[in-house]
């Protein structure tokens, strides 16, 4: 009995630390998706595309055009995982991203108490390409 009662506490233990990484892995893959079909949708409907990331509620939302322009899609990232910061990208109908600075980063990490994965995407103000690191 004593020897069922370790294994099972290993393999619960493993299992939280598999399911914490699919969780930050799900939501790399979240944020991947709205940076791409965002600037995709900005080419292709020769519009500006709005993405809205807030660490409020841990949502994405997309609009046609400006903050206030119509709704196109708002996704949420699963309940372990946040963003760091408030952030807002206009992506334009050439594919850049619309600002003044080089690059800008966002940074999707565990909430706290939770663990301490981190996953940071950097995105090119110019081309409208995002690398994902960590």
């Amino acid at each position: 009995m004593g020897i069922m009662a370790v294994l099972m506490g290993i393999s619960t233990m493993s299992y939280m630390g598999v399911r914490r990484g699919a969780e930050l892995r799900g939501a790399a893959m979240t944020v991947r998706t709205a940076m791409m079909l965002s600037r995709q949708q900005a080419v292709t409907k020769r519009r500006p595309m709005n993405v809205d990331i807030s660490s409020t509620d841990s949502s994405i939302t997309v609009r046609y055009g400006s903050v206030s322009g119509v709704q196109y899609r708002k996704v949420y990232l699963t309940p372990g995982v946040q963003f760091d910061q408030n952030l807002n990208l206009t992506f334009l109908p050439s594919g850049s991203v619309a600002g003044g600075a080089d690059t800008r980063t966002i940074v999707v990490k565990e909430r706290a108490g939770v663990g301490t994965g981190v996953k940071t995407f950097t995105v090119w103000m110019l081309t409208g390409s995002t690398k994902e690191e960590g």
